[in-house]
């Protein structure tokens, strides 16, 4: 069916010419056939321009991102692949790649995204963690961490010492056990 290849031939199309993710065909070389608009968008480059250089060539590619690429074309097997570029005011994009070879095995099909946000934001919620558990940790004054019925889910060292038992015993109370009856009145409103 003629009509049906056309359709996806259509959908295809459109598709490499307005999503963000990249999309490109490169040779056995890895030299850049063809490129989709999102190259220019985020690399600044034009499709002729990019047809001049291989795919190592315009990524900055790490020690296992090559063995990933030396495994795609000695087995001919799909690889996954994280790798950067630096545009022309030193930001770095990071992008991860999924490159396998067409049906025909005579070209390579490259399917990448942008990841530089997320890694950004994974970098700022690893500091804040790393940070928050200094402050728990290290905290003078009793601090602990509990679910949303008050089942206590960790206490800091100063913590066990006032109240003089192991974490291990603490992780057995509900925080209400640990309250006096005046207190425990208003304990069902906190949870709220």
């Amino acid at each position: 069916t003629s009509r049906k290849i056309d359709i996806y031939a259509e959908f295809f199309f459109e598709t490499f010419n307005i999503t963000n993710n990249f999309i490109c065909v490169l040779d056995q070389n890895l030299v850049f056939k063809e490129c989709n608009p999102a190259f220019k968008n985020t690399f600044l480059q034009h499709n002729e321009t990019l047809i001049k250089n291989t795919f190592s060539e315009f990524f900055t590619i790490n020690e296992s991102a090559q063995i990933a690429i030396e495994n795609l074309l000695t087995h001919k097997e799909s690889v996954e692949i994280s790798v950067t570029h630096h545009l022309p005011n030193k930001e770095e994009i990071i992008t991860e790649w999924q490159l396998r070879f067409d049906t025909d095995q005579s070209e390579i099909l490259g399917f990448g995204r942008n990841v530089t946000i997320e890694r950004i934001e994974k970098q700022r919620l690893e500091s804040s963690e790393r940070k928050f558990r200094k402050f728990f940790d290290n905290g003078h004054g009793l601090m602990c961490m509990h679910d949303m019925e008050g089942n206590i889910l960790e206490v800091n060292q100063k913590g066990c010492e006032v109240l003089q038992y192991t974490q291990e015993e603490l992780n057995q109370f509900n925080l209400a056990d640990l309250l006096i009856d005046k207190q425990k009145e208003n304990f069902a409103t906190y949870l709220k």
